[in-house]
């Protein structure tokens, strides 16, 4: 972790001094945009759904994923504790079908959406979520076939620095500070450490998360860096297959971007790259696990049994993504308003790998120092969108969208969007929207999906891209103390990518295909009332159902298993005496099921509800809390024979300055 500290630092120095020579402002003429567009501005008539960082620190979270299980039409479906491995759901779509933003670049990794939330974003750096959740790909390409995630983090001069422990060997540190200005880029950065000896065999981990971002004024505009380290390593019992339950994993991935916004906001640009190293064992190489011998068979060091035969050497990937976007912003008209954007963008995936893609001709050697890549593949994926949005009456705004998108595996496809919403603002500042929206998405098979094969597992270089029309209705309004919003939506999905077990000469096989025509319809609602003197309620709720227009050859492990209800309860109270009591309450209901490693029989998700406790006590230079996750200590299972930790109480001080 030092040394990735002491990179960080000298990336900003060398980024001082690259723009050393250039006159600096304060600020940016912006009219209505920032660098980094907000989705509210990038998709205003849909429902967008934001967790700002006030509501982030009142909950019991440990992780960027603790806070998103709170958003509304979102489900964090975790494997461990603290983020160790989470997939993300929007209303009801698999993980792979999320585009996950930082500051509006891109994280989404092409080798699996398992590593979506391998992201540099330590929690208390957080300054607001957002969530778009009716379907992106009109305006973002291929990766937002369900929905958009935009984290955006702070760049505030305040400082902070955090020291928390608990139960199960939890130990947290975590800090941010400003590294001050000079010729006018500001720079801070902000870093997390957490670590857990796991409430069960096989559950420990560790991991690290650093951003460093910069931000300033050039003669010619605006400019945002950012830098990001993530590394992680974890027990996975029973994570991706009941049937080898001594699995380990550990990742690192690092990432960098400049994104550049013109003075006047009618020019933006970016330039991003990323690289992640997986390392997973599916039969963990440590004392009480498993070692390798010499004949390359790995042995158990306990009760000396093997491993099958064809398990020789633990997986080993590397993927790089490396992207770019320009868009131009046109306004105009007296009589009708409108606004015209249009926009390029490029990505380039590849994966070098001893699992995933075609044989390589020569091998390179993995960072293991045992290993070897030997197989290869990329892909290229550009498209060019345009959208225009024009008010026939001042409330009214029409907006008509199209995306044409060429994939180097899978050629042109069109993607069209359009949306409508009728906003009033009144003279009390009571603000709403109604509005309407329909779309089409499309995903693109990950490098899993097309080469992985083993343990069972079968991948399937046949796969075709999977489509939708995504589709929504709703209100929402906003008082002085009142917050309303009611959706009503359906996703009709076609050749969707699905991982299915199949009973195939008496084996179970878990097989990636292409099934038929499933259909997801369901509706939202959330109401929140800030009481005076009294603190802050709020509660929502979904229901969802999902059709398939054919019977499915097998068991479905991901497209026919969602949330299908689901009703949360979160109270704040006002600070009396510097102290602050949060309590939040979630009970869901889920669709599916899996084969237990038991009996090895199907076993449906049994319903259940949790709650969680945050006490604070605070002042202007230090805060106290006191968290308790799962007050009830019931059973939870959001992943087939993966139960999440019980009752779980830790305890940490934060001192805050400016």
């Amino acid at each position: 972790m030092k040394q990735r500290m002491i990179i960080s630092a000298l990336i900003c120095l060398i980024t001082y001094g690259l723009y050393a020579q250039s006159q600096m402002s304060n600020g940016i003429p912006l009219p209505t945009i920032d660098v980094n567009q907000s989705l509210n501005q990038v998709m205003d008539n849909h429902a967008i759904v934001t967790l700002e960082r006030k509501e982030i620190e009142a909950l019991a979270a440990n992780s960027v994923g603790d806070a998103l299980e709170w958003m509304m039409g979102l489900d964090v479906r975790q494997r461990g504790h603290a983020d160790v491995q989470s997939d993300l759901s929007i209303r009801g779509s698999s993980f792979d079908q999320v585009l996950i933003l930082v500051n509006g670049v891109p994280y989404s990794d092409p080798q699996t959406g398992h590593h979506s939330m391998n992201i540099p974003v330590p929690l208390r750096s957080v300054e607001r979520i957002e969530l778009l959740s009716s379907g992106g790909s009109h305006r973002y390409g291929p990766f937002a076939f369900a929905g958009v995630i935009n984290i955006v983090t702070i760049d505030s001069k305040a400082g902070y620095a955090e020291a928390a422990a608990g139960q199960y060997g939890l130990q947290v540190g975590s800090a941010g500070l400003s590294l001050g200005e000079f010729k006018g880029m500001h720079s801070r950065v902000d870093m997390a450490y957490k670590a857990a000896d796991g409430q069960m065999t096989n559950r420990d981990y560790a991991q690290h998360h650093v951003l460093l971002r910069s931000k300033g004024n050039l003669d010619v505009g605006h400019l945002d860096l950012m830098v990001g380290l993530v590394g992680k390593q974890f027990g996975a019992h029973n994570f991706y297959t009941y049937q080898f339950p001594d699995q380990f994993e550990a990742i690192q991935s690092t990432s960098a971007s400049a994104s550049y916004a013109s003075h006047d906001g009618r020019l933006r640009g970016r330039i991003y790259g990323r690289q992640h190293l997986d390392h997973f064992e599916l039969f963990r190489e440590a004392y009480g696990y498993y070692q390798r011998l010499a004949s390359d068979v790995f042995m158990h060091t306990l009760d000396s049994s093997l491993a099958p035969s064809w398990y020789s050497e633990h997986n080993n990937h590397r993927s790089r993504t490396i992207g770019s976007e320009v868009t131009l912003h046109l306004q105009g008209g007296n009589t009708m308003p409108w606004t015209l954007e249009g926009g390029l963008d490029w990505r380039h995936d590849d994966i070098v790998s001893n699992i995933l893609g075609l044989d390589m001709t020569t091998t390179i050697p993995a960072p293991d120092g045992r290993a070897t890549y030997s197989k290869f593949d990329d892909r290229q994926n550009a498209g060019a969108f345009l959208a225009y949005t024009f008010r026939p009456i001042a409330p009214l705004r029409i907006n008509l969208s199209n995306r044409i998108n060429w994939n180097s595996r899978h050629g042109l496809l069109n993607l069209p969007g359009f949306s409508m919403g009728y906003h009033w603002r009144e003279s009390d500042g009571t603000h709403g929207k109604a509005y309407a929206s329909l779309n089409k998405g499309f995903r693109l098979p990950t490098f899993t999906d097309l080469y992985y094969r083993l343990g069972g597992a079968m991948g399937s270089a046949d796969l075709q891209a999977e489509h939708a029309w995504n589709s929504e209705i709703g209100i929402s309004q906003t008082t002085a103390t009142q917050k309303l919003t009611f959706n009503l939506y359906q996703r009709r999905g076609q050749n969707l990518i699905d991982w299915v077990y199949r009973n195939i000469d008496s084996n179970s096989v878990l097989q990636a295909d292409n099934i038929t025509e499933v259909t997801i319809q369901g509706l939202e609602a959330s109401y929140a009332h800030r009481f005076q003197n009294i603190g802050y309620l709020q509660l929502q709720g979904s229901l969802a159902r999902h059709e398939a227009s054919s019977g499915i050859d097998g068991t479905s492990i991901y497209v026919l298993d969602y949330l299908s209800s689901r009703v949360q309860a979160k109270y704040l109270t006002v600070p009396y005496h510097g102290m602050r009591i949060g309590w939040n309450l979630n009970w869901q209901d889920r669709q599916g099921s899996y084969i237990d490693a038991d009996s090895q029989l199907p076993v449906a998700y049994s319903a259940f509800a949790t709650q969680s406790l945050r006490l604070t006590w605070a002042n202007e230079e230090v805060d106290v809390n006191i968290d308790i996750n799962n007050l009830s200590n019931v059973s939870v299972i959001d992943r087939g024979n993966v139960p999440l930790p019980g009752r779980w109480i830790s305890a940490g001080f934060r001192f805050h300055w400016n």
